[in-house]
Order: C-alpha cells, then sequence, then structure tokens
C-alpha cells in the first residue's frame, strides 16, 4: 500500500487597498456630502467642481467687508471657510480670505483698508475648488496610469471636515488606503489626533499633510503621515503633496517587487524647495 500525500501552494490573493486613495474636498464640489467620484484623468474633475457664486453687493465697516451673493453661497451660517473674492471694482475687495457666513446669502470677511463704496462685478469662489485643481492637476502630472477618488465632505469648518472624515473612515462606502488632506488641516489640532489614531504598525490608514517649517513638528512621528514641504513660491496650480500621493499609489509591491523608497523617486510638475543645513536638520 502506497500512500500519496499531495500538497499544493496558491498565492495570496492581491490586496489593491494600497492603490485606492482620494483627494479630500469640502465643497469643491457639486457630491452630495459623503460621496466620492473616480477620476482617471484631468478632464474628468470639471464637470462635478462647484461654480462661482455672483457677488450684488459689498459693504464696509470697521474692518469687516460684507458681502451679498446673488444665490446661495452654500456655506452654512455660522462656519468660517476661506473664498477667492475677483472681479470686484473697487479691486480692493478682491483676495482670498477667511470668510464667515452670516445668512443664505451673506457672509463677512476681515478688511483693514477701506477699498471705497461697491461699484459692481464680482464672484466668490471656495478656495477649496482652486486647491482641488491643483491637486489632480499635480497628481495627473506624474502620468495617467494611476486614477484618484474625490471624496466630498461638503462645505463646512476644518473642524467640523475631520469629525465628517473620521465618521466616513469608520463606516465607509469605498475603503481608502490613502487621504490627500487639504492644506487648511495643517493646523487644525483634530487633525493630527486623527492622524495620530493609526499609528499601529497594521493600522491601514495614510494621510498625506502639506505642512510648513513653522508647523511641521506637530507631524512628527506619526505613523501615518507623509508630510510635505512645499515651497512657499509656488503657484497656486500647484500641489506637491499631491505628486507624492500619486507616485505611493502608484506602487504594486508582491514578493519579487517590493515597493521603492521614495528617495529613488522622481516627480514631475513641482517646484524646488532649496533649505539650509539648518533647517535641513528639523526633523
Amino acid at each position: 500500500i502506497v500512500n500519496v500525500v499531495v500538497t499544493q501552494q496558491v498565492a495570496s490573493a492581491p490586496n489593491t487597498l494600497q492603490q485606492t486613495g482620494a483627494f479630500v474636498s469640502q465643497g469643491a464640489t457639486t457630491l452630495p456630502s459623503g460621496t466620492s467620484r473616480l477620476l482617471t484623468q484631468l478632464s474628468d474633475l470639471s464637470s462635478i467642481l462647484t461654480g462661482a457664486v455672483n457677488i450684488s453687493s459689498i459693504t464696509w465697516a470697521t474692518n469687516v467687508a460684507t458681502v451679498t451673493t446673488s444665490s446661495a453661497h452654500g456655506i452654512p451660517s455660522g462656519d468660517t471657510v476661506q473664498v477667492i473674492i475677483t472681479g470686484v471694482l473697487p479691486a480692493g475687495y478682491n483676495g482670498t480670505f477667511l470668510a464667515t457666513s452670516t445668512g443664505t446669502t451673506t457672509f463677512t470677511y476681515p478688511l483693514l483698508a477701506n477699498p471705497g463704496s461697491y461699484v459692481s462685478g464680482g464672484t466668490e469662489t471656495l478656495e477649496d475648488v482652486s486647491e482641488l485643481v491643483a491637486m489632480a492637476t499635480t497628481f495627473f502630472a506624474q502620468g495617467s496610469t494611476v486614477p484618484v477618488y474625490v471624496l466630498e465632505l461638503g462645505v463646512d469648518s476644518v473642524a467640523n471636515g475631520v469629525t465628517a472624515l473620521e465618521a466616513y473612515i469608520a463606516n465607509p462606502t469605498i475603503k481608502f488606503y490613502s487621504y490627500l488632506l487639504p492644506k487648511t488641516w495643517d493646523t487644525e489640532s483634530t487633525a493630527v489626533t486623527m492622524a495620530r489614531t493609526y499609528n499601529g504598525t497594521t493600522a491601514q490608514v495614510y494621510f498625506y499633510v502639506t505642512t510648513t517649517l513653522a508647523t511641521y513638528s506637530a507631524w512628527e512621528n506619526i505613523k501615518s503621515v507623509f508630510a510635505t514641504l512645499q515651497t512657499p513660491t509656488a503657484p497656486i496650480t500647484e500641489f506637491d503633496a499631491a505628486a507624492i500621493f500619486q507616485v505611493t499609489l502608484s506602487y504594486n509591491p508582491n514578493a519579487s517587487n517590493l515597493a521603492h523608497p521614495l528617495s529613488f523617486t522622481y516627480v514631475y510638475g513641482v517646484s524646488p524647495y532649496k533649505l539650509t543645513n539648518t533647517q535641513q536638520t528639523l526633523a
């Protein structure tokens, strides 16, 4: 009698979670809050971007400008978000400001100098719109072989955005491995606290943060964080962290093709940031 024992080694199923990531938006798209959309190329973003809102009047008093829009601006009453004002005459009203919603069609922002009486024109756009465009532009400058999602959290304050993201991660419609955070989240303490909850060696959530020399230390020693210093002279169309974000999403590691160290990676469409020897010892 001969007993034959046969064993078969089956390769593990590939895990594509590492190749799944999302840009975090706070009102830059027309998507419902808590939903996402897949982008396979830069042009896919155009159809879902939030449009500009026309301004009907602006008044100034006691270092504060009060704006009235011709239609609902979409900022929840009492919330403070960054907006871009363009095309107003006098031009002194134009710029990027932290605006506080005071009603469905009104908001205020600090303005020290009086530009004079409102004459005509102007639109208001959430700064998150231009930032989302910069994310996608820099991301797809690395190539078009890797898709990415946009996760819409809705127009709200940064702190409420962090809360919304935490809720999504706890109960996701699509499970994302990596999140590219808006720049305004750099100084939000609750964002740092959120990142620290994914410090475990088996945690599979990562956050890509744009930080500065002055605020970098808050993100130190957090396993889930990829922190990027972007030069202050970078154009508005550039979002450097999106380049690293794309490169890491493109990795497909396996036993014979391990993930490459970022020190040997080339990125495109980003501006160099030359640090002094002293600045390079920051970390």
